[in-house]
């Protein structure tokens, strides 16, 4: 258990999740960017099949990425990002 999200939104309100898996994405020059994961309202463990198997989707979303040549993307262009997508 990550006590680090007890009080976080998604946990108290909304989808109340409960467990959660995720396999980080990052873009080519190494910021991370966001998430491939699962998630459940009900508590659960995870098995090492499914551990492994969200770990091999996820570095088929991450080969995507480094694919496409416009998400190497730098430091000042997420606040720029961040600025624009609003």
């Amino acid at each position: 258990m990550d006590f680090r999200f007890n009080n976080h939104p998604q946990v108290l309100e909304g989808p109340k999740v409960r467990s959660y898996l995720s396999y980080v994405l990052q873009s080519p020059s190494g910021y991370n960017i966001g998430s491939f994961c699962v998630a459940d309202n009900k508590p659960r463990i995870f098995s090492q099949q499914e551990k492994q198997l969200l770990i091999e989707l996820g570095e088929i979303a991450q080969e995507l990425i480094n694919s496409y040549p416009s998400y190497n993307i730098t430091h000042s262009d997420c606040a720029t990002l961040r600025l624009t997508d609003t």
